[in-house]
This record gives C-alpha cells, sequence and structure tokens, in this order.
C-alpha cells in the first residue's frame, strides 16, 4: 500500500506553477515539516482565505490576483495561483482517501 507521500509524488500538477510550488510540498512531506493531516487543515483553510503555516513552511492566500505563495525555511517561496493549487491539493488527498478507504 502506497503512503500519503509516495501517492503525493506521483501526482504531477499538470499546470507548470503549481507544479513548482507542489515541490515545496514534497520537501516538507519528506522532511516531515507537514503531514497529510496538515495538508487537510491547509486545504480547509485556503477555501476560506486563511493561511496556514506548520514547522518553516507556509502557505499564505493573500496576494493580488488569486495567488498563493509558498514558503519554506523563509528562504524559498513560490507563486502560483490559489485556485488551481486548491484543486490539485484535494484530488490528491480524496485519491488518498479512496486508496487507503478512509
Amino acid at each position: 500500500m502506497k503512503t500519503f507521500d509516495e501517492l503525493a509524488q506521483e501526482l504531477i500538477p499538470a499546470d507548470p506553477d503549481v507544479s513548482v510550488t507542489w515541490e515545496l510540498v514534497l520537501i516538507g512531506l519528506k522532511i516531515r515539516m507537514i503531514s497529510e493531516r496538515e495538508l487537510q487543515d491547509t486545504l480547509d483553510g485556503l477555501k476560506q482565505n486563511v493561511g496556514k503555516g506548520f514547522n518553516e513552511i507556509d502557505f499564505d492566500p493573500h496576494f493580488p490576483d488569486g495567488e498563493l505563495r509558498v514558503s519554506l525555511l523563509d528562504y524559498e517561496e513560490v507563486f502560483c495561483s490559489k485556485k488551481r493549487f486548491i484543486e490539485h491539493l484535494q484530488m490528491v488527498l480524496e485519491r488518498y482517501k479512496e486508496y487507503s478507504g478512509q
């Protein structure tokens, strides 16, 4: 059975900007800065336009033109469409729930 991390690595976003942003999420998962549960909290918050931060990885939706800023360890930050990031994150979480039988 695949872990959430493995599934998240396989499901690459189609949007190139979201893909770059997703790389920071994958790094956060790999080094245990963020978990599936925290990503669910992030999704819930982003849907309400509320930013979230966990162990040096931050998701900030308060940018013009519907952009989301994701930063890792305060030295790397990337931007993408908040709407498209939400769509991708939701798809990954739903697929994992289906896969794991939750």
